[in-house]
């Protein structure tokens, strides 16, 4: 069985009444069982995942973690590790979908979650949507497709509670992903200063990876369960930026 994981930084106490309402999100997604992926496609068996996580650096923020994984043999071989702008019209439609689908599976998701970036890598266009304290990740291909599948599983996280503390230019809110298998993938996605121009994840397999900033967030994701060894980032003035002031793993 794939293992699935958020690796995010240390905890602080949630805010009371925090903890009960999202396991209770939680449970009430795990009581409907999700839809299908909306692109025309053969069904496959899928196995469901969840994880309740705190993410604190983002002050007591809650990250929740939902997959739907297709059992199909993945490759990711158009992947970069920089990112391409992705078509404007697949954007609307993958962002309309996102929020959908995070409504479906965490029912206390707001209203106003609408798409703040996106990420194409190759064949693969991943959606961050967010409103005020609450940021949503949604992948519709995760684990690769086969010759009759034309996208792969879903994947959606959701943190509430996030916010960049005075002093913070980079915030890592979380790292979900499929740690091992010919399927792994990982992802890191968070919140920015609005001087910053770049922000690059570094692996522990040594791969550098670039990530999509737009709006004050970031997101990235490279084709191995490695974790992070280091995130840097440099400001609009061409200036690296202190590691202190870059929260989560680095």
């Amino acid at each position: 069985m794939s293992t699935f994981m958020a690796m995010i930084p240390e905890t602080r106490d949630l805010p009371e009444g925090r903890e009960d309402a999202m396991l209770a999100d939680l449970l009430a997604s795990l009581d409907s069982e999700p839809e299908q992926n909306s692109t025309p496609s053969r069904r496959l068996p899928w196995r469901r995942y969840s994880l309740l996580a705190s993410a604190a650096a983002a002050g007591a923020a809650v990250m929740v973690l939902a997959t739907n994984v297709l059992g199909a043999d993945p490759a990711y071989a158009s992947w970069t590790a920089k990112p391409a702008s992705a078509d404007a019209h697949l954007v609307r439609t993958l962002g309309a979908q996102c929020i959908s689908r995070v409504r479906d599976a965490f029912p206390s998701a707001p209203r106003g979650l609408k798409p703040v970036t996106s990420e194409r890598r190759g064949d693969y266009t991943t959606m961050l949507v967010a409103t005020g304290g609450t940021v949503s990740l949604c992948a519709d291909w995760v684990g690769a497709a086969s010759k009759d599948q034309a996208r792969g599983g879903t994947l959606e996280g959701m943190t509430t509670g996030a916010r960049l503390d005075e002093g913070v230019s980079v915030l890592t809110l979380g790292v979900p992903g499929q740690v091992n298998g010919s399927d792994a993938v990982r992802f890191a996605y968070g919140m920015t200063a609005p001087n910053i121009k770049s922000v690059v994840v570094t692996t522990s397999k040594g791969v550098d990876v670039t990530a999509t900033v737009a709006d004050g967030y970031f997101v990235a994701w490279w084709p191995s369960g490695a974790e992070i060894a280091r995130i840097g980032a440099v400001d609009r003035a061409g200036n690296p930026v202190s590691p202190s002031a870059i929260q989560g793993p680095r």
